[in-house]
């Protein structure tokens, strides 16, 4: 069940590359769909992954490398990391939003030591596609961040996002006293994985 792997991961505090989140061959959407969840109106998760891209095994061609997904928030970031493949989401840890400059700091360290060739920004809308304050601080934070690396940016819809992250954690029975220290970088999991599923 996809609570119980995004529970593992995250309670245990461990994230080896290539432990599977999300079942190879079923896209994000059909698991949620599995456990009687929504994706809600969010980016469309018809394609499914091919489960023998997780043979491909080559060298560190951009191919190769990894896609990081930020969960934007005032107080704190989610983080999220795919494998090589860009198949599977994994949830990594949160930094702090401020001060800015060390959690510029550490992120430049995991952009390295992860060899991300891409980062992908939750970009918060309204059910009915509309834009509001949220998004405009995340354009903001998103326009900062581009005169700080040179890390491809994209922005993707994290309608949901959180609320799904807290179901899976109170499903899994964590702690609510818990559940802030890792809802954010759930999220930035599920966020990746609805836009892994759709490449």
């Amino acid at each position: 069940m996809v609570e119980s792997k995004l529970v593992e991961l995250v309670v245990a505090g461990s994230n080896p590359v290539g432990h599977p989140i999300f079942s190879p061959g079923q896209t994000f959407g059909q698991e949620l769909s599995n456990l009687g969840l929504s994706a809600g109106t969010g980016p469309d998760f018809a394609q499914t992954r091919n489960p023998l891209a997780m043979s491909n095994v080559c060298c560190k061609t951009a191919e190769a490398m990894r896609i990081l997904a930020l969960d934007h928030g005032t107080k704190r970031i989610g983080v999220a990391i795919s494998d090589e493949t860009k198949t599977i989401a994994q949830p990594l840890e949160y930094i702090l939003a401020e001060p800015f400059g060390p959690f510029l700091g550490r992120l430049k360290k995991i952009l390295v030591e992860k060899e991300i060739n891409l980062i992908l920004i939750g970009q918060p809308r309204n059910m009915d596609g509309s834009y509001g304050p949220a998004a405009q601080k995340v354009d903001t934070f998103v326009g900062v961040l581009k005169t700080a690396i040179a890390v491809p940016i994209k922005l993707w819809d994290e309608r949901l996002t959180s609320t799904m992250a807290n179901r899976i954690l109170i499903q899994g029975g964590v702690r609510r006293d818990q559940r802030k220290e890792k809802v954010d970088k759930m999220a930035a999991a599920i966020l990746l994985q609805s836009y892994l599923d759709g490449i």
